[in-house]
């Protein structure tokens, strides 16, 4: 199968999950739920001697995120994709409290 020529390279804004060789139910979940909010990343086998805050990490841009502190880093991920892809249409919203645009 053909890859995309962008899919080849990482960009430095990009997300990059670190995982160990041998997968734990963290990085799945993490690596699931980045799947399921549609951003771009990517997966990629690190030795953990290669990443300074061990294993699973993510690299978001040039911060590193530990892996005690990934689900809170997703939760927020979630939120702000959430607020940029509502403000991103020509749709109406009817705000919380009945308000509407």
């Amino acid at each position: 199968m053909p890859e995309c020529g962008h899919a080849a390279r990482v960009v430095h804004d990009m997300l990059v999950l670190h995982v160990p060789e041998e997968r734990t139910p963290l990085d799945i979940d993490v690596e699931n739920q980045l799947v399921a909010l549609v951003v771009a990343h990517t997966v990629t086998v690190s030795d953990p001697a290669s990443v300074p805050v061990g294993l699973p990490a993510m690299e978001d841009g040039r911060t590193w995120v530990p892996a005690a502190e990934l689900p809170s880093h997703v939760r927020e991920l979630t939120r702000l994709v959430g607020e940029w892809r509502r403000f991103q249409s020509d749709a109406c919203y009817i705000e919380d409290d009945g308000s509407v645009c």
